[in-house]
């Protein structure tokens, strides 16, 4: 019986941080994979916005015209390029990429996009909240070093 009961402590004392480390781990890791992940969505949806944004271009200022674009154009393909550039911040910064892509996302499809322009605005705004989301837990689980 005393070996059994030395043998649960010894577990508990050594098993106890090992199972911390590896709960610690764990999140890590699934917060690295999140992170990751949400990053890949936002290429997605950079590679989506900008093939139309690319489509656009070609529609309104490769094509010959006799005249040039009303002012509107520009000003919705310039806020399309910042929704495009806010995209692209977001993978490196992720809280000013919210920041950006969620104002340039609501100026942009919300006189544009009519009914839709809300399903717009979350399928864009989405995968950069997971990023910062997902960010933010990784950051929540780094060991904190203690002084001895």
């Amino acid at each position: 019986m005393v070996g059994n009961d030395l043998s649960i402590h010894a577990l508990d004392f050594a098993g106890g941080s090992l199972l911390r480390d590896m709960n610690q781990n764990a999140k890590n890791l699934v917060a690295l994979t999140g992170i990751w992940a949400a990053r890949a969505l936002v290429m997605g949806v950079f590679l989506l916005w900008g093939a139309f944004f690319v489509e656009h271009m070609q529609e309104w200022f490769v094509v010959p015209r006799p005249q040039s674009p009303p002012f509107k154009v520009y000003v919705f393909q310039s806020l399309h390029l910042l929704l495009l550039l806010g995209l692209l911040a977001s993978l490196r910064w992720a809280r000013v990429g919210l920041a950006w892509v969620t104002i340039a996302a609501c100026a942009f499809f919300l006189p544009v996009a009519g009914v839709k322009a809300l399903g717009f605005v979350v399928l864009t705004i989405s995968p950069v909240l997971l990023v910062v989301v997902f960010d933010r837990i990784r950051k929540a689980n780094k060991p904190t070093t203690q002084i001895a």
